[in-house]
């Protein structure tokens, strides 16, 4: 295994990887690890590598050039999978560490200040990894704890194999992107905002900036994020639903939770739900002939889950989380609208329970799933289900006429719909 470190300070990193089981791989040959001193490659005679970032701000940037000229003597024309150490990267974990050990040869780069520019990164880095939601002085440590973790799996370095756990980190935004001089380099220019002098405009793109890295690459975070009015203007300006959307999340009101079914729910949504032929008339998906029909159904729901763009829950009563009711929302071509479905077992009616999970799938679809409109149709002989959807706060739109068949007969529909601009109002 070939692993190269490119920083600031050699000697750090150096020191940490030439003790105990590191050190003494290296010492066989079994692992190469060696250091380069990006200032060697610095454009000024002072060995500068960092600049004032544009737009304003504490501290400095690391500068495209020096670091570049530094990757292409090491690289040497050769493609290597290159890291940057980043507080905002994806968190390095075993199973990275197994991926990066397969590749043979792997380049760190480490970060340092307030950050790289960001152009040097669009252009030379290939992942950015980070070892939590925490912040360090440099990369160095961190590029040092990454060649530990792969290091030590090349073969012959550990006298037996050994296994692993995998990390989680808590909540909160990444950085937004870093710009430093020059304001052109290799014909990537500076965001034209960062120059304009305009520092409201440049604190939206910056909260903007980085509500789009988060939603991209830790959308786990994002979902824990409160939206600010704001922050849902300026996502909307980027039509930045796409990116972020955080898939079926366990919701709860002062009586319900709302979850993702299991395939363990089968045998009580099959007595209360799934074998009733007009609750599932309701639902908008086929009513099930057994509990084992219905097991294979929540099975491949368990799996549609992974998908950010999967909504379908059992609306549960606290006291016995035992699914009594169901409610899906389905996004349309433009992924901004949702149609809304629900059912509810018929000794739960009547009660407020589906009118209560209903404006909370709401609040979540408008602030935290990025739907800007929910509708939904129902059979007009159906008055109950018009009932609900009024009471949760949607309008009446209209009657579709013999829209849908259902059972061999055309029916009429109901349309509701409610816009993110009427919720919030």
């Amino acid at each position: 295994m070939k692993i190269d470190i490119l920083t600031l300070f050699p000697q750090m990193v150096d020191g940490a990887l030439g003790e105990s089981i590191i050190g003494r791989g290296r010492a066989a040959g079994l692992l190469q690890v060696t250091c380069h001193n990006i200032r060697d490659y610095a454009v000024e005679r002072t060995g500068r590598t960092d600049d004032y970032p544009y737009g304003g701000g504490p501290g400095m940037v690391m500068q495209c050039e020096p670091l570049y000229r530094c990757l292409e003597a090491v690289k040497n024309q050769r493609d290597v999978h290159t890291v940057l150490m980043s507080p905002r990267g994806s968190v390095f974990d075993q199973q990275k560490a197994a991926e990066l050990l397969k590749r043979g040869e792997i380049i760190l780069i480490c970060g340092h200040y307030e950050g790289v520019d960001q152009r040097f990164i669009d252009c030379c880095v290939d992942e950015e990894l980070s070892l939590g939601d925490f912040v360090l002085t440099g990369g160095e440590l961190a590029a040092a704890c990454i060649a530990d973790a792969v290091g030590r799996m090349a073969p012959g370095v550990l006298a037996e194999r050994q296994s692993f756990e995998e990390e989680s980190h808590y909540s909160g935004l990444l950085e937004y992107p870093q710009y430093t001089r020059p304001e052109v380099w290799r014909e990537k220019a500076v965001p034209p905002v960062l120059l304009s002098g305009d520092h409201e405009q440049i604190r939206k793109w910056r909260r903007r900036e980085a509500l789009l890295v988060t939603g991209r690459v830790r959308p786990d975070l994002l979902e824990k994020v409160p939206l600010t009015y704001e922050d849902r203007q300026l996502l909307d300006e980027r039509d930045a639903t796409r990116k972020y959307r955080p898939g079926t999340r366990r919701l709860e009101t002062p009586r319900l939770l709302l979850r993702p079914f299991t395939a363990a729910d089968a045998g009580g949504a099959f007595e209360r739900l799934f074998q009733d032929r007009d609750v599932m008339l309701l639902s908008g998906i086929p009513r099930q002939e057994n509990e084992n029909q219905a097991f294979k159904l929540l099975e491949s729901w368990e799996r549609d889950y992974k998908s950010p763009s999967f909504f379908r829950w059992a609306v549960t009563l606290k006291q016995d989380d035992q699914p009594v009711g169901m409610l899906f929302l389905e996004p349309q071509a433009d992924n901004a609208v949702g149609a809304l479905y629900f059912a509810m077992a018929k000794p739960w009616r009547r009660k407020g329970l589906m009118t209560e999970a209903v404006r909370e799938a709401l609040r979540y679809a408008f602030q935290k799933a990025g739907f800007r409109r929910i509708q939904a149709l129902h059979d007009a002989a159906s008055p109950e289900a018009g009932g609900v959807l009024r009471r949760a706060g949607l309008m009446y739109e209209g009657m579709a006429r013999q829209l849908k068949q259902v059972e061999g007969k055309t029916i009429d529909c109901h349309l509701y719909g409610i816009t993110k601009r009427d919720f919030h109002e």
